[in-house]
């Protein structure tokens, strides 16, 4: 396998029902069809209760996240409308990162899974790297700036160096974990002060500063 293989989808995935090559649209479309029941699926499981505030209502961005629920671009406060568009985004924007990029560089050096949306932490560092597109790739940017090369030397390269360092593909593929750390009744408690110890001694008065410059009495013993 040459290392523009790597990084693509496989070879079914490029072609229609009838053989036909998909155009770039019908690759996204596609691959929001799987996305998109993915992150539901995330936003809906149940962690024992619901102590996240409320998302907004359906529109624009602006409007489809509340004001303290972690902006437009956190999966697990957005309302459905914004993240089937958050979904669609993304989808987008890794369709150009793998074509733009992925195809063009070494798989051992880069690897990419094509179902990297699997792996909710590759969704999120991919999610960073595109806000930070948008940021940076935008009308509103019309006089010449640095902006474009540090979004590549401080945004994609080291997200990319981070995805290989985690381990998040390896040979290209998603590698289930089953990893459970459960510690958050230990970390509620502990952090709303419930482990204090109740009967701890209390600490000994500090030194005045008539103690510290006061004369000694007694004996004094030399050494």
């Amino acid at each position: 396998m040459s290392d523009v293989d790597g990084a693509a989808p496989e070879q079914g995935e490029n072609t229609g029902e009838s053989g036909t090559p998909l155009t770039p649209e019908d690759r996204i479309h596609a691959l929001e069809q799987l996305v998109v029941p993915m992150f539901k699926d995330w936003a809906s499981r149940d962690t024992g209760e619901d102590d996240g505030p409320a998302v907004g209502t359906a529109g624009a961005v602006s409007e489809t996240a509340e004001e303290d629920a972690g902006g437009p671009w956190a999966w697990d406060r957005v309302n459905d409308e914004r993240r089937q568009a958050l979904a669609g985004e993304l989808t987008a924007f890794v369709t150009y990162l793998t074509d733009r990029y992925l195809r063009h560089l070494s798989a051992e050096t880069y690897p990419f899974a094509a179902r990297w949306f699997e792996n909710p932490i590759a969704v999120e560092i991919l999610t960073g790297v595109m806000v930070a597109h948008q940021a940076v790739y935008t009308d509103y940017k019309t006089e010449p700036s640095r902006d474009l090369a540090d979004w590549h030397e401080h945004i994609l390269w080291p997200a990319l160096d981070r995805i290989r360092a985690l381990a998040l593909f390896p040979n290209g593929e998603i590698k289930p974990r089953s990893r459970n750390v459960d510690v958050d009744d230990d970390a509620r408690a502990f952090l709303a002060g419930e482990l204090a110890d109740d009967d701890a001694a209390p600490a000994a008065d500090a030194p005045t500063a008539a103690d510290l410059h006061s004369a000694p009495t007694g004996p004094i013993t030399l050494p």
